[in-house]
């Protein structure tokens, strides 16, 4: 970022502190943060920023349930096994079944029958509303998506919302803009990555509100 791009940041931040400082903390000063430069000093500033007020958040909460600890701790191993951001509540408890019997120390804990207590479709529901809460996973409500759970939470905010606000891929002529809306097949292209299509990130997208999509038009929201 340019000095006079941090200096309007800064006047901006000041002016908002000034109408909103009653109703909200805020940092003492911004942070100003290139999109495009994902590992600079100022992204690892925010991000460990963002841990200390989580672990500060934490402190006082409740102690987490058991049985969300469980499948937090699962996670990991469910992401390895999954190989892809996003699955479908099925594949989610597949896998995770998977997990624990793959692990020594939670298959000693948990016995068979409890283990398939666990993933009868009303608590493995609440527990993913449970991490949804945490930031650990993403789930949706609405009719389209709630069979789906985002595993990997990074990949909508730093891969796809990234690439949105990110000026570097959405340069002309690759996406051209008429009255605000962009192609949606130029999106999609835009959009996939590795280990998940297009249609998948703008339907994501489309459902958190970043996007609207009227084919074959896509509107950008955070443009």
């Amino acid at each position: 970022a340019t000095q006079e791009e941090i200096s309007t940041v800064h006047k901006v931040y000041r002016r908002i502190k000034e109408d909103y400082g009653q109703y909200f903390e805020f940092e003492k000063e911004p942070f100003v943060v290139d999109s495009r430069k994902s590992r600079g000093s100022a992204m690892r500033a925010l991000r460990d920023r963002l841990v200390d007020l989580k672990h500060h958040a934490l402190e006082t909460c409740p102690e987490q349930p058991a049985v969300c600890q469980l499948i937090e701790d699962c996670l990991p191993q469910i992401n390895r096994l999954a190989q892809k951001p996003m699955i479908t509540r099925a594949v989610f408890r597949e896998l995770l079944q998977r997990a624990i019997k793959e692990s020594k120390e939670l298959s000693a804990q948990f016995r068979p029958e409890l283990v398939d207590s666990l993933l009868g479709e009303d608590i493995l529901r609440d527990v993913l509303l449970y991490l949804n809460k945490l930031g650990k996973v993403v789930t949706f409500q609405t009719e389209r998506l709630k069979d789906y759970v985002v595993i990997e939470p990074q990949w909508i905010y730093t891969v796809l919302v990234g690439r949105l606000l990110s000026k570097d891929p959405l340069p002309p002529p690759y996406v051209t803009y008429i009255n605000g809306y962009a192609d949606y097949a130029e999106m999609c292209r835009i959009l996939a990555t590795k280990h998940a299509t297009g249609e998948e990130a703008v339907l994501v997208l489309d459902e958190l509100g970043y996007l609207i999509v009227r084919l074959p038009r896509v509107m950008v929201i955070t443009m």
